[in-house]
């Protein structure tokens, strides 16, 4: 985890976009701790290995001086993390939280 941190950790330094640092760093806290990133079963696997494929694809796109190439990639993964993280919530009973309905909506 401390890795997945640390890469992420340099590219928003490196992008200098100080508003999606804030926010993905709330979600990392949000998203912490043991129970979210122990391992679970084999399901998942694929999901890690995923992850960790596409951020060697976004540092190869940052060496070969392709920084349109590294977004492209960057915003397949954010948008691709969504199911990794789903994943590991149904395996540690988590749910995502409902929205509340006023009374009046309840009874309609």
């Amino acid at each position: 985890m401390r890795a997945n941190h640390a890469f992420h950790d340099v590219i928003y330094r490196v992008a200098d976009l100080p508003l999606v640092e804030q926010l993905a760093k709330s979600a990392r806290r949000s998203f912490s701790g043991p129970a979210v990133w122990a391992p679970g079963d084999h399901s998942i696997d694929g999901l890690y290995a995923k992850n960790a494929e596409q951020h060697r694809a976004i540092r190869q796109a940052l060496a070969a001086g392709s920084p349109e190439g590294a977004r492209a990639l960057a915003r397949d993964h954010v948008l691709g993390s969504f199911a990794l993280l789903e994943a590991i919530l149904e395996q540690v009973g988590g749910t995502w939280p409902q929205p509340k309905r006023s009374p009046a909506k309840l009874r309609s």
